[in-house]
């Protein structure tokens, strides 16, 4: 991965065929999005169990995947008091002092404080942000912890009350949506609506709080640096500062807006291997240049760690073969791991 300010590879590793070329102009300052460049999908079909109008939005999902691979969903079901907690949670635990944070440094099942220096994009400098990582919260005694699986076990609770009561009830919440709007994907890609959701019913999920950093950055130096999310899907709540910006497949960023009581939706590099890159993952960054600290919650929702990722029976044919080879879930994300987390 090169840093020049015309193109380089995204994650050429961790791309599902490792050796996919993207070139970004990756310097290059992000405009407002236009009217419906980034849809607005209302998912309130999904929980009334509305089959028709679950088609419907399946198609705009099928849409969104196609012509820029993010999405806003609405009418989610999740309270804005269930998100403004973890905001407050977020913003006590960030004040807290560094000797505090740095005894919840991160273990290896990637659970607990990453501060700057520890999220290293390969070809940028460090990211400008503080992040608290937590996973699925398995006891010690889970079969898959006392095998050594990797990836799980418990996740590190800071000795903050009501802290780690708040957080888990987002986890419920927000994870529930992300089982749920499986069904949308697997609807816009012309398979039975619960294809996905039992490859994800023992989910691998990361999810975290994130603080970044005001100030001016230097050439090269972002929030988050510009990447493509490996998994399935990514559901972000990012605070009304704004700072996400979209590559577009018309190769120009864009500014992805704060909208009220929202969440954003990505795709991510394991959706190209499932679906021949029909659904093909979009590059994204951050910045913060509101003079402020800047707090956002993702939740990577991805399937169970012995997956095998491969072709779907819809999205390809004779004049349209597979692409990748078949992708076991869990050796790539610890081949992502490996390179993109550092303990400073």
């Amino acid at each position: 991965m090169n840093n020049d300010s015309s193109n380089f590879k995204i994650n050429p590793d961790e791309s599902p065929s490792g050796e996919v070329e993207i070139e970004i102009k990756d310097i290059e300052p992000a405009r407002a999005a236009r009217q419906g460049e980034i849809p607005v999908i209302d998912i309130s079909c999904l929980f009334a169990n509305d089959k028709n109008e679950m088609r419907s939005i399946a198609d705009q999902t099928r849409s969104a995947c196609e012509r820029i691979g993010f999405f806003y969903i609405v009418n989610h079901g999740v309270s804005q008091k269930i998100v403004d907690d973890v905001y407050e949670e977020s913003r006590r635990f960030f004040n807290q002092s560094e000797s505090f944070k740095q005894r919840l440094l991160f273990d290896d099942n990637d659970r607990g404080y990453k501060g700057p220096g520890n999220i290293v994009i390969p070809g940028y400098p460090p990211d400008l942000k503080e992040v608290l990582d937590l996973g699925v919260d398995l006891p010690v005694d889970h079969p898959d912890v006392v095998s050594g699986k990797p990836f799980h076990g418990p996740n590190q609770w800071p000795p903050l009350p009501g802290f780690r009561e708040a957080l888990m009830t987002y986890y419920r919440e927000v994870s529930n949506v992300c089982h749920e709007m499986l069904r949308l994907f697997a609807l816009a890609l012309d398979l039975d609506e619960a294809f996905f959701q039992p490859l994800h019913d023992n989910a691998h999920i990361t999810w975290r709080i994130m603080r970044y950093f005001p100030g001016d950055y230097a050439k090269g130096q972002y929030g988050t640096a510009p990447h493509t999310d490996f998994g399935t899907i990514t559901l972000l709540s990012q605070d009304d500062l704004g700072g996400l910006e979209v590559y577009s497949r018309d190769r120009e960023w864009i500014r992805a807006p704060h909208i009220p009581e929202s969440f954003i939706v990505n795709i991510g590099d394991l959706m190209a291997c499932w679906t021949n890159d029909r659904f093909t993952s979009t590059a994204h960054r951050v910045l913060n240049q509101s003079g402020q600290n800047r707090y956002s919650i993702p939740m990577f929702y991805n399937p169970e760690f012995d997956t095998v990722a491969e072709c779907l029976p819809t999205c390809y044919d004779e004049s349209n073969p597979p692409r990748y080879e078949p992708i076991h879930y869990g050796d790539y994300i610890k081949r992502i791991y490996s390179r993109v987390f550092f303990r400073g």
